[in-house]
């Protein structure tokens, strides 16, 4: 239901607000969906149909509008409406919360990830492997096929994660596309945009940017530009084409998220060997276990969000639903 501003009490606001803050929060943490997040709050729907509502002639008839900030009459009206159209007064203090939450993580994470690798690795790990459960839980059918499919991604994921290395592009072609496909994570419960940014080897340098492009560093404010491009390109577009996916190729879908996940877990997992190929480590220390230790908390706190999420969800499948 669209709202004007003059319906939204304060109490609405910062309800809106406060559970923006708990998805971007889960956003900016890979394995930690924040469609599942939407999901367990009650807007997942609400915010799947608003991302549809924002296409080239909503966001043009809204510009065409604009002058009604500073003029009342029909002019203002007009405004009213464009707004409504986009569903802007429950898109805007969602946004807001996003953005809030992601900036003060931006200051967090990549001084937790530089001091303590293993075990955040660890703790990533147990989260991603956890949240496949989700997409496999969709999966309505499971045969041959959809087998075939998650080795299938699992391989190729595997195998292009083991790519990454210190030269990991950092253009800004290479950003703009990682935004754009990280924002279609919005989209599906259960998988991260941030876990896609780290499979892309893109996840630290963003975080790192952002943080600096807060400090008005020039070169990190370009590269967060680029970024935020590609993720409105990505909402607009990709993020249809997923929708349309959802609903016409459900199981291939669905069997390919689940290999994509499985493979590229090979980017998180926290003992490695120098050709960056998973390993047991050699001898036991206090890194080693509390790296395990973090993994198993991972795994405990996606676990407490699907049971959650199961709750809220009624035995009803919004996935479906948002995507009819």
């Amino acid at each position: 239901m669209k709202q004007d501003f003059d319906d939204l009490s304060k109490r609405d606001m910062a309800t809106l607000v406060g559970k923006g803050l708990l998805m971007g929060g889960a956003d900016v943490i890979p394995g930690v969906s924040g469609g599942t997040v939407a999901l367990i709050v009650g807007i997942y729907q609400r915010l799947i149909n608003a991302i549809k509502l924002w296409s080239p002639t909503t966001v043009i008839n809204l510009l065409k509008n604009i002058s009604g900030l500073w003029q009342s009459g029909t002019p203002r009206q007009n405004l009213i409406r464009a707004l409504q159209d986009v569903d802007f007064f429950f898109v805007a203090p969602l946004g807001a919360g996003v953005a809030s939450a992601i900036v003060v993580a931006s200051k967090i994470i990549p001084k937790l990830l530089q001091t303590y690798p293993a075990q955040m690795n660890g703790f990533f790990f147990g989260l991603i492997l956890m949240s496949t459960w989700v997409p496999y839980k969709l999966l309505e059918r499971k045969g041959v096929r959809e087998w075939i499919s998650i080795a299938f991604f699992l391989i190729l994921a595997f195998f292009l994660v083991g790519l990454q290395d210190a030269n990991t592009p950092k253009g800004l072609l290479a950003i703009f596309c990682a935004g754009a496909i990280a924002i279609c994570a919005m989209i599906l419960p259960g998988v991260s945009g941030s876990y896609l940014l780290k499979a892309m080897g893109q996840y630290e340098y963003i975080l790192t940017n952002l943080h600096d492009a807060l400090a008005l560093n020039g070169g990190a404010m370009v590269t967060i530009i680029c970024f935020l491009v590609g993720i409105v390109v990505g909402i607009t577009t990709f993020a249809r084409v997923l929708s349309w996916l959802l609903k016409n190729k459900p199981a291939l879908t669905f069997s390919a998220l689940v290999g994509l996940m499985l493979g590229a877990l090979r980017s998180v997992w926290p003992f490695q060997t120098a050709q960056k190929m998973p390993a047991m480590p050699a001898q036991w220390g206090a890194t080693e276990i509390q790296s395990l230790v973090a993994m198993g908390i991972g795994m405990c706190l996606v676990g407490l969000l699907l049971y959650v999420g199961q709750k809220s969800e009624n035995h009803s499948s919004p996935i479906h639903e948002n995507n009819s």
